[in-house]
């Protein structure tokens, strides 16, 4: 089974609308009014960096297949590894738990999307 590009590339274009929308006017929009969001406003741009690091890196490619699954969790593995390193070395960043929680999410939203994309 293979993967349209065209609706990769929709796919990469809405998250990308998504994630500027929660970094610059949803971020600002919070701060400015001290509304309490549980922390979204800080992690929006991790709840979609494991899709988009992978379907980014897939359009490129001749034939998208069913293995882009194992991206997935390559990215995945990635990003957690350097979120639970910036816990033990501040070098790697600041820990925090929400950022490895929207990061979890990150990777079954990438997860549930490669599926509706094969599927569909």
């Amino acid at each position: 089974m293979t993967i349209n590009k065209s609706k990769l590339i929709i796919v990469i274009i809405t998250l990308i609308i998504l994630s500027v929308f929660l970094i610059v006017p949803y971020r600002n929009y919070i701060y400015t009014n001290n509304i309490e969001d549980f922390g979204l406003a800080d992690v929006g741009y991790n709840i979609f960096a494991i899709p988009l690091m992978t379907f980014i890196s897939w359009v490129g490619k001749k034939e998208i297949s069913t293995r882009i699954r194992i991206s997935i969790l390559k990215f995945s593995f990635i990003t957690l590894s350097f979120e639970i390193l910036s816990y033990y070395y501040p070098y790697f960043g600041t820990f925090d738990i929400k950022d490895l929680i929207a990061l979890i999410f990150s990777s079954l939203l990438a997860h549930w999307l490669s599926n509706f994309l094969i599927l569909s």
